[in-house]
């Protein structure tokens, strides 16, 4: 995976943010908060022409996290009420948590890609090129064992993934979500979710070979 820098393109740094200069992914490169905020304001800003969305979020533009990949990348961008005590309260219906922004790599179930047919893929020009991203709305709910779950929405009514989302202990926490990633082989990683100190909740990508 090789990344474009993000220092000269006019088209600042929506996509430009979401790629690297030849760091792996799991070798947690965080993406700078400058950037990323940028990234943000860009990236909000071509999800407001969706009109199919499974749920709102308002996104907070200015707390960002994201990690630099090899050719790629990831940036999450928190709702702006995400709060440790609205998701404890949470029940059936959908928490907004987020949005979760990707570039050449896609959410995987049982260790597999999802298919393409069901990722929401944007075309967003970067610069003199066209980009296409996935984006992934983030919610939160409980299921009928009262069990707290992230739960991961493509383009299509019904979700790509639940996972659940594990109560931690307590700690401190700059921004609504941080992001951390694991390598599990070559093609695949772990992307860790720390929510506002106190959940946390894992997803498996892949790098998209699409």
């Amino acid at each position: 995976m090789n990344c474009l820098s993000w220092n000269s393109l006019k088209f600042p740094l929506a996509i430009a943010t979401l790629i690297a200069v030849a760091h792996p992914l799991w070798a947690q490169e965080a993406i700078e908060l400058e950037h990323a905020q940028k990234a943000a304001r860009k990236l909000a800003a071509a999800a407001t022409a969706i009109t199919d969305a499974p749920f709102t979020v308002e996104v907070d533009r200015e707390k960002p996290q994201g990690i630099k990949a090899k050719d790629g990348g990831l940036i999450v961008l928190p709702d702006q009420k995400l709060s440790a005590e609205l998701l404890a309260a949470a029940n059936s219906a959908i928490t907004p948590v987020g949005q979760l922004w990707t570039l050449k790599l896609v959410l995987a179930n049982d260790g597999n890609a999802v298919p393409t047919t069901k990722l929401r893929r944007i075309t967003i020009a970067d610069d003199e090129k066209e980009r296409e991203v996935q984006l992934y709305y983030l919610g939160a709910s409980k299921n009928d064992k009262g069990a707290l779950e992230l739960i991961v929405y493509g383009k299509e009514k019904e979700p790509l993934a639940r996972v659940s989302l594990v109560s931690r202990q307590t700690t401190k926490q700059e921004f609504p979500i941080e992001v951390a990633g694991e390598k599990r082989d070559d093609h695949t990683g772990v992307l860790t979710l720390r929510l506002c100190g106190q959940f946390e909740a894992q997803l498996l990508l892949k790098r998209d070979e699409g």
